[in-house]
C-alpha cells in the first residue's frame, strides 16, 4: 500500500508540469503526428519492396505511438459530454464505423475515441481511418489513424473482430464529419491465432484521487510465449463505446513466457456514468513462439445483435478458427434452458450457420465454445437476442365465389400473423373434382369436371416450432346446366340424292361439346358431328336420334327423315308457250333452294349445278318431263358458301340461272 502510494505521490508530480502547462500536451502531439506518419512512411515502403524488412521499424514506432499516448493521458478530460458523436456509420462492405466520439482535451486538440468492426470472413491489415471536418457543408480539415488495437499482424483486423482508436486532432470549428477507410486485404494464412490463449485472471479499478487505479492479472496457460501483451478496456454506455484505454503488461523484455501470468499497473480514464467495461486482450502476432496443440479461438458471432419472434428459427451465423485447420465441433448456450448439445460440421475459417427457435419472448444472450478432440475453449463472447412474442395464424378468407363446370377457376387464399412461410391443406371434406391445392402457396386452381356443391375445411400452419394454426370452412359451388341441340328436326330430300346433316348445339357455359347419331338408317354413316350418305332409289319416312353432351349432362333430339321423288308438276290452266327458268327461290339460300322450269311440250332434259369455276358439284335431274311447270328443290348441305349456277338444258333450248349460298 504504501509503494502505491508513493506512486499515486509520484505521478502528481510527474503530471503537475503537463497541466500547468499544456504547451506540453501540444509537444506530444506533434510528436503523435510525427510518429504517425512515420508509421504511414514504413507501410508505403514495405507495400512497394516486400522483401523490405521493417519488422523492428514498424514495431518500434508502434510502441512509441503507445507510450506518447500515455503520456497524454495523464491531462484529464471531460469524457461525459462529447462536442460530436456518431453510431453505427457504414465505411464499405467490410467495415462499419460502430462508434465515434469526439471530446474535449484542450484548448487547442480534441480527443477521439471509435470502435470499428470487420463484418467479412477477410483478414484486414494496416487499417486506418481518415476523418475530413465540415462547417456549413465547406471542407474546413483532415486527419487519420492507424488503429489501436491489432488483432492480426500490422494494425490488422481479423475476420469478424473489432479495433479501436483512440487519437487526437486540431481543435476546428465544424458541424460534421465525413469518413473513409483504408486497408488491404490479407489472404489470412499467416498467423490464425487471437486472444484465446492469454486468460484475463482479475481486474480492479478503484478511485484514487483525480484517478482510476487500474490493475489485473493476465494468465498465459499454454506452451507459447508472445511480445507486447496488451490489455485493451472499453467503456459502454447505452451499448455503444464512449471511450476506450489500454495499458501493457508489466513484464521483462515486453515478454509473457509460456505457461506464466503477467500483471499490469496503471490507471483510467472513465466517465462520471457508463454501464459496463469490456476487456479484449492483444498481442504481437508476428512475434508468437512456441509449439503445442493449441485450442480452437473462441467462435464468434457476425452479428453484434438479433431480434425475432418466439417459435421462429433464427439462423446464427459463427466463425471459428482452429489452429491446427481442423473440423470443430460447437457447443451453444441460448440462454432460455433448452438443451445444449454439441454441433458437428463446422470448418476451420469459415462460416456455420445454425438455426434456434425461442419458446418464449424475452431477452436472452446466447454465447458458444468449440473444441478440437479433447481440447475445448473457453465461452465466447454473448450476444443479445431480443424475442417478442409470436401470434397464431389467422386464415383471412370471405366466401368463395362460384365456379363454372370445365371453366378455368382460381382463388388465392390469404392469413395474416404467425410465422411465414405458411402451409395449406384440406383437413376435412374435398375440394371439386379437377380443382388442386398448392400447399405451399394457398393457390386453389383447374377446371372444376363435376357440378354441385362441394363443402370442405381450409387449415393454414405457420413455420414456427411448434408450429401454430388455424381453420376455416369453406364451399364452392360449381354451376352446370344442361346442353341444347339447335339443329332441325326434320329433313327432306329425294330419291338418289346426297345428303348430309350436322348437328348443332349450345352449351350456356361455352364448353365442348361431343356428338353422338343413334338409330339412322344403314345407308347413313356418322362421322363427329355429321350424318351423311346417298339416299335409296324409293321414297320413304324414317328418322334417327342425335345426341351432345359436355361430359356431365346431354340433350337428345329425334329428327324425322322424309325421303320423296325428285319433282313435283304444278297444273295450270295453260301450258306454257316456250322455254322457262324462272329465277331460283330463295335467292341467296340456306340451306335449300327451289328450281322452277317451264316446258311446252315433252322433252329430255338435264339440270346440273356448277360451282364459281365452271365444275359440276351435283347432276340434279337426267330425264324425259311432260309439258308444264315443274319444280326441284336442291338441299346445298355440306356445301361452302358462295355463287353457284343452275342449267337446265334440253337439244332445243338452254337455261342458266346464278344463286348465292349464304351459311
Amino acid at each position: 500500500m504504501y509503494h502505491k502510494q508513493l506512486t499515486l505521490f509520484l505521478l502528481f508530480f510527474l503530471v503537475l508540469p503537463s497541466i500547468l502547462y499544456p504547451q506540453s500536451n501540444k509537444v506530444l502531439i506533434q510528436e503523435l503526428k510525427v510518429l504517425n506518419e512515420h508509421l504511414d512512411d514504413l507501410y508505403n515502403t514495405k507495400r512497394l519492396s516486400k522483401s523490405a524488412n521493417l519488422t523492428n521499424k514498424i514495431i518500434n514506432t508502434k510502441n512509441q505511438i503507445c507510450h506518447t499516448k500515455k503520456k497524454l493521458h495523464e491531462v484529464s478530460n471531460d469524457l461525459d459530454n462529447p462536442v460530436y458523436f456518431d453510431n453505427n456509420i457504414y465505411l464499405d462492405h467490410n467495415v462499419d464505423l460502430l462508434d465515434f466520439y469526439v471530446y474535449d482535451y484542450s484548448n487547442s486538440y480534441y480527443e477521439v475515441h471509435a470502435r470499428i468492426k470487420n463484418k467479412q470472413r477477410k483478414y484486414l491489415e494496416w487499417v486506418k481511418l481518415r476523418y475530413n471536418l465540415y462547417s456549413n457543408g465547406s471542407f474546413i480539415g483532415t486527419d487519420y489513424s492507424y488503429i489501436d488495437f491489432e488483432s492480426y499482424g500490422y494494425s490488422g483486423i481479423s475476420p469478424y473482430k473489432y479495433s479501436f482508436i483512440e487519437t487526437y486532432i486540431d481543435k476546428a470549428a465544424f458541424d460534421s464529419i465525413a469518413y473513409e477507410i483504408e486497408y488491404d486485404i490479407e489472404n489470412g494464412q499467416d498467423d490464425i491465432l487471437w486472444d484465446q490463449i492469454l486468460d484475463l485472471q482479475s481486474v480492479v479499478i478503484q478511485p484514487s484521487g483525480n484517478y482510476y487505479e487500474w490493475e489485473g492479472v493476465v494468465h498465459n496457460g499454454y506452451n507459447y510465449s508472445m511480445k507486447f501483451p496488451k490489455v485493451f478496456a472499453c467503456i459502454f454506455k447505452d451499448s455503444n463505446m464512449v471511450c476506450c484505454d489500454f495499458t501493457y503488461l508489466d513484464v521483462q523484455n515486453d515478454s509473457l513466457p509460456a505457461n506464466s501470468s503477467g500483471v499490469f499497473d496503471s490507471y483510467i480514464d472513465l466517465p462520471i456514468n457508463y454501464d459496463e467495461i469490456k476487456y479484449y486482450l492483444q498481442y504481437a502476432l508476428y512475434s508468437l513462439e512456441g509449439s503445442d496443440n493449441l485450442p480452437p479461438n473462441r467462435p464468434i458471432f457476425t452479428e453484434n445483435s438479433y431480434s425475432g419472434q418466439s417459435r421462429e428459427n433464427i439462423p446464427f451465423d459463427i466463425f471459428v478458427i482452429d489452429p491446427n485447420g481442423k473440423s470443430l465441433d460447437v457447443l451453444l448456450d441460448y440462454g432460455d434452458n433448452s438443451p445444449m448439445n454439441w454441433e458437428g460440421g463446422f470448418y476451420s475459417g469459415y462460416n456455420t450457420s445454425v438455426e434456434h427457435a425461442f419458446a418464449a419472448d424475452g431477452q436472452f444472450f446466447i454465447k458458444a465454445k468449440s473444441k478440437n478432440n479433447a481440447l475445448e475453449n473457453n465461452w465466447s463472447d454473448s450476444v443479445i437476442v431480443d424475442i417478442t412474442q409470436s401470434t397464431a395464424p389467422q386464415l383471412i378468407q370471405s366466401d368463395f365465389d362460384s365456379a363454372r363446370y370445365k371453366n378455368y377457376y382460381s382463388k388465392q387464399l390469404n392469413a395474416s400473423d404467425g410465422i411465414p412461410p405458411y402451409s395449406w391443406h384440406i383437413t376435412n371434406g374435398s375440394l371439386p373434382d379437377g380443382l388442386n391445392l398448392n400447399s405451399s402457396s394457398g393457390f386453389i386452381s383447374g377446371l372444376p369436371t363435376k357440378s354441385g356443391n362441394f363443402g370442405f375445411t381450409i387449415t393454414v400452419s405457420d413455420a414456427g416450432t411448434p408450429s401454430l394454426s388455424d381453420e376455416g370452412e369453406y364451399s364452392i359451388y360449381v354451376i352446370n346446366n344442361r346442353p341444347v341441340i339447335t339443329s332441325e328436326d326434320t329433313v327432306k330430300t329425294y330419291i338418289n340424292t346426297q345428303i348430309t346433316y350436322t348437328a348443332t348445339a349450345t352449351d350456356p357455359e361455352g364448353n365442348m361439346l361431343t356428338y353422338g347419331f343413334i338409330h339412322y338408317p344403314s345407308w347413313l354413316s356418322e362421322t363427329n358431328s355429321t350424318l351423311s350418305g346417298t339416299a335409296p332409289g324409293t321414297a320413304m319416312d324414317t328418322s334417327f336420334s342425335v345426341i351432345t353432351s359436355d361430359g356431365e349432362l346431354s340433350d337428345t333430339l329425334k329428327v324425322t327423315l322424309i325421303v320423296t321423288d325428285q319433282t313435283s308438276v304444278v297444273s295450270h290452266n295453260a301450258v306454257p308457250t316456250s322455254y322457262y327458268l324462272l329465277p331460283i327461290f330463295p335467292n341467296p339460300f340456306n340451306p335449300q333452294a327451289n328450281i322452277k322450269i317451264g316446258l311446252p311440250e315433252e322433252i329430255y332434259v338435264t339440270i346440273n349445278i356448277y360451282d364459281i369455276n365452271g365444275r359440276i358439284i351435283e347432276k340434279k335431274y337426267e330425264g324425259t318431263l311432260e309439258p308444264g311447270y315443274h319444280t326441284f328443290l336442291w338441299n346445298a348441305v355440306g356445301k361452302p358458301s358462295g355463287t353457284y349456277f343452275i342449267k337446265v338444258q334440253s337439244s332445243t333450248f338452254s337455261k342458266v340461272a346464278k344463286c348465292l349460298l349464304l351459311r
